[in-house]
């Protein structure tokens, strides 16, 4: 798994199985932060989330390895804190846990950045500690250390969000 070659596969509809079932994983995993509740059937509720997304525009991405799903990413297409349409931000990003560790992630938020040129933000919840540091790990490799940080609070809570540009000049 060293030399992995990861693939980002474009997903036109958030219902397909695969992201759906990574998206369960995504939202098990952040549950002990954000106090989600599975609903009678043991799933988390998806199609709230559906609904969040249907309100922005956004791009879906399925990533594969091997010919198999082990992660996901959802980019808004403007900014999720002051609506800029010049603004991109990573609503969603998830590495399935065997792939951590090993640049996988690191290459594939890289190869999303390298999509969408122009400014960028990647927020992450204060609680989350170990998506903190692969985010200033991810973008501080990506930009040179060209990149900015505050912490910022909304209605949902306080949050890091990183800010940086892949404009060319």
């Amino acid at each position: 798994m060293d030399d992995l070659i990861p693939q980002i596969v474009s997903v036109k509809n958030v219902d397909t199985g695969p992201f759906f079932h990574l998206q369960q994983l995504y939202e098990f995993e952040f549950s002990p932060i954000t106090k989600s509740q599975i609903d009678e059937n043991g799933l988390y509720d998806y199609k709230s989330l559906q609904a969040s997304w249907n309100n922005h525009s956004y791009d879906a991405h399925l990533f594969m390895y091997d010919k198999k799903p082990v992660g996901f990413c959802v980019v808004n297409l403007n900014s999720q804190i002051n609506q800029d349409p010049d603004t991109k931000d990573i609503a969603e990003f998830f590495i399935m846990p065997n792939f951590r560790n090993k640049n996988f992630g690191e290459k594939l938020a890289h190869q999303i950045f390298d999509q969408y040129v122009g400014k960028w933000e990647v927020r992450q919840l204060i609680e989350a500690v170990q998506a903190r540091k692969f985010w200033l790990k991810t973008i501080n490799n990506y930009t040179k250390c060209n990149i900015e940080e505050n912490i910022e609070e909304d209605k949902n809570g306080c949050f890091y969000v990183q800010r940086f540009s892949n404009k060319k000049i």
